[in-house]
């Protein structure tokens, strides 16, 4: 199974019944007891209230290697001590600065929801990869070129991000992921003043899109919550539609020789029942269907439909069947309890690649269109959005038709303009995708990309984030 993205609904869905009625709730209470300080757990909120900023700065140092020159640094911020509600976070600065201090901040949200932002850092983007042995290496094209990164484990429940109150502590709606997210920047400000004023990009993958497009649209509304200038939002593979908009890729399947016209037939077939339920309310038998659809399972005496027809067990890109080794090393690296103790998460502490009682609390969300949102954000930021073009999770058409119907000043244009092809240099055989720019606007089609597109195209990836922050479209980086 996917560690990250959309499939993990499949398990959590799944199961979640059981956790909801038969009681499992209390096995989790048992697993989540407390932790603190005296088993590694590094909380920086009693260093904001007291002061003493410098002592949290130097004990949330990371270092992962030997020769580890990377300015990074990680730990917990308490959002409501109440519920003892903790967001787990790394920050890694910018790489090879040479001189130039005021690199813009980027923060990273990877999707599920519910999935750690430390797979974005270890498996997509980030300074250091983990390879198909579980070692780590430096990666040559990063983020960190670029921006100062922060990772964020969100909504709770994601990654090492944790509450003890499983009745309250967990978003519900995307304006209380929002809210967190927020709080938390507020808190990250007092621990790195050095960022009061600077540029704010913000990231999300995926579902991660959603909370990230909230973020963006709350801070908007609110322009003295933060001492941060928003620049841009970008939509990495995301949906800001409902799902049920978004998933349909029976087409796209057929057209690449996945589905025969039987399987077209029973796919689009499944796509209208899930939208009847939406639209008689039944979110809950919607979700159901949904998951014993689409994406894939981990269990394989249910498989879904998708991997019934396709033979396929991973959903990550159109040209894999099976699930690349370095996911799984990825998981395996965030149990280990010398790899916990160095981003100062304590070893009591679980590493969660998904959990029931986000998706569980989120259900309705997922059903949800975005586009009032969305327009105000269109309107008034830079905004990137990128798809791959071999991703099986969401089709590519789709994306483009949310955008291409929705009422934002750049609408004329956007359904006007040719996309052009783009190459990252011009000797290139191979072009890297395809790129259409309007306004502020740039949407991005990335050639050979699933949906980790960082993961399988980075020298792409990366030059794409630099030209959205540049603002040049013929702006190269090697």
């Amino acid at each position: 199974m996917v560690l990250v993205g959309m499939s993990c609904i499949i398990v959590v869905l799944a199961t979640l019944c059981c956790v909801l009625v038969c009681g499992s709730r209390f096995a989790r209470d048992a697993e989540d007891k407390p932790c603190g300080e005296t088993d590694g757990s590094l909380f920086l909120t009693q260093y904001v209230e007291n002061g003493d900023i410098n002592r949290a700065r130097t004990e949330s140092k990371v270092s992962l290697l030997a020769d580890d020159i990377t300015d990074t640094h990680s730990g917990y911020i308490t959002i409501n001590k109440t519920a003892n509600t903790n967001l787990f976070f790394m920050l890694v600065k910018k790489q090879h600065k040479a001189g130039n201090q005021t690199s813009p901040l980027l923060l990273w949200l990877q999707g599920g929801p519910g999935s750690s932002s430390l797979f974005g850092h270890f498996v997509e983007n980030g300074p250091f990869g983990v390879d198909g042995y579980g070692k780590l290496y430096r990666r040559n094209h990063t983020l960190c070129q670029l921006f100062d990164v922060v990772y964020l484990d969100q909504p709770v429940g994601a990654g090492y991000s944790f509450t003890d109150d499983l009745d309250n502590g967990f978003a519900k709606t995307i304006e209380d992921m929002s809210a967190t997210i927020v709080e938390f920047l507020r808190q990250f400000l007092v621990l790195f003043p050095e960022y009061l004023g600077k540029e704010l990009y913000i990231a999300g993958e995926s579902y991660g899109s959603r909370p990230a497009l909230a973020t963006a649209y709350k801070l908007h509304q609110e322009p003295g919550a933060l001492r941060l200038t928003l620049k841009g939002l970008i939509n990495g593979v995301g949906f800001w539609s409902s799902i049920v908009q978004s998933i349909d890729v029976s087409s796209y399947f057929k057209a690449l020789g996945l589905l025969d016209h039987n399987g077209y037939e029973t796919f689009s077939e499944r796509v209208s029942n899930i939208s009847v339920l939406v639209r008689s309310g039944k979110h809950w038998e919607a979700s159901m269907l949904l998951a014993r659809t689409f994406w894939s399972s981990s269990n394989k005496s249910d498989p879904t439909l998708y991997q019934r027809l396709t033979g396929y067990d991973f959903d990550g890109n159109i040209l894999e069947a099976k699930e690349p080794p370095v996911f799984t090393r990825f998981k395996e690296l965030a149990t280990k309890p010398e790899f916990k103790k160095a981003i100062h998460v304590g070893r009591e502490r679980p590493y969660r690649a998904y959990d029931s009682y986000i998706h569980g609390n989120l259900i309705y969300d997922f059903f949800r269109d975005l586009g009032d949102m969305a327009t105000v954000v269109l309107d008034n930021y830079k905004i990137l959005v990128y798809v791959g073009q071999l991703d099986p999770t969401f089709a590519l058409d789709r994306t483009e038709d949310f955008f291409r119907n929705l009422s934002w000043n750049g609408n004329r244009e956007f359904r006007a303009a040719q996309h052009k092809i783009w190459y990252i240099n011009e000797d290139d055989v191979n072009s890297a995708g395809y790129v259409t720019q309007i306004r502020n606007f740039t949407y991005v089609t990335l050639a050979r990309a699933g949906h980790y597109p960082a993961f399988d195209e980075p020298r792409a990836a990366t030059n794409m984030f630099f030209r959205f922050v540049s603002g040049c479209t013929t702006a190269q980086m090697e």
